[in-house]
This record gives C-alpha cells, structure tokens and sequence, in this order.
C-alpha cells in the first residue's frame, strides 16, 4: 500500500505496509543466500578442475560463475529496492544493516544472518581459490620460462637463406602429446 504525499515526488510506504515488507526482506535474503551458496559450490568445482588441470572444468565453472553473478546482481538490486521502502535515508552496508532493522520480526534478522554467513564463507573459498590459480599460474609461467631456457636447438620453422636453421626463438609446446 503506498500512499502519494501532496506535492511530495516519491511516494511514501505506510506503517502498515512496512511491515507487510519485512518478510518480502526475508526472502531476498535467503535469496542472495542461496545464490552465494551456489558460488561456493562453484568455486569447490573449480578447485577440482584446477588440481585436475582440466581445462573444461575450469572454463564451465568461469561460465557458471558469470551466469551467477548476474542473477545475484538482480536478487541485491531486489534487496537495495526493499531496503529503501523499510528504511529511507542513506543506503546501510550490509554487515551494519542488523543495527538499522529495528522492529524487524525475528525471520528476518535470521535471514540476515544466513546471509551474512554465507558471505564469509564465500568470502574464505575464494581466498583459497585465489592462492591456488595465483600458484598454478606461477608453477605454469615456471615452466614455460624453464622449456624456452633449454631449448638447445632451433624450434622455429624459419630458415636463412642459405638453408640454415634461424637463430632460436621459442619452443614449440605441443599440448596433445
């Protein structure tokens, strides 16, 4: 129920209506919840692709990820719309927002802090997905540096023109074996 204010250009949420919006703010944060739990599983896959060195893997979960992050980008703007009805003023960070949701029913703040949970944990798997990528992407740099340093003889097609082989420039990798 919204109520238009005399000469006022937004409109304003009635008492009553708030309250009917607190578990509306539930929901969307079990929502953002469930979506940030299917980032972890996410992230769990892709550590499986990368101490694997499967490719696929690692490309699918890059894929599910960004289909993710999009769908929790509409569940936060979702959640930022509910907020701004229940609370007007400035926009609350959401590991503050428990502060701000005075007169808020017990579900809801429960809902917070699933999310808030969950945010932590996804926040903890990808900081160990980070150091793994960041090490085998050092160990893979290492080994590149390590082939192109002992390479003995001319990997390169290219030829003078007397028929003699061009000075080295690089190894050719090949990755089917």
């Amino acid at each position: 129920m919204i109520a238009q204010t005399v000469g006022a250009e937004e409109p304003s949420v009635s008492v009553s209506s708030r309250r009917d919006r607190w578990p509306e703010l539930g929901e969307a944060f079990d929502t953002e919840r469930r979506l940030l739990g299917e980032l972890i599983r996410i992230l769990l896959h892709q550590r499986e692709g990368l101490s694997g060195n499967d490719v696929e893997i690692l490309d699918d979960s890059v894929y599910s990820a960004q289909r993710v992050l999009l769908t929790l980008h509409e569940a936060r703007r979702r959640r930022q719309s509910l907020l701004k009805l229940l609370l007007p003023g400035e926009a609350v960070n959401l590991s503050s927002l428990r502060d701000e949701l005075v007169g808020a029913p017990a579900a809801t703040l429960e809902a917070l802090d699933r999310l808030l949970d969950a945010a932590q944990a996804l926040r903890r798997e990808l900081g160990i997905n980070r150091t793994a990528i960041q090490g085998a992407a050092s160990i893979g740099d290492g080994l590149i540096r390590a082939l192109t340093r002992s390479a003995g003889r001319a990997t390169s097609y290219a030829r003078h023109t007397d028929g003699s082989p061009a000075a080295p420039s690089g190894v050719l990798l090949d990755r089917q074996g």
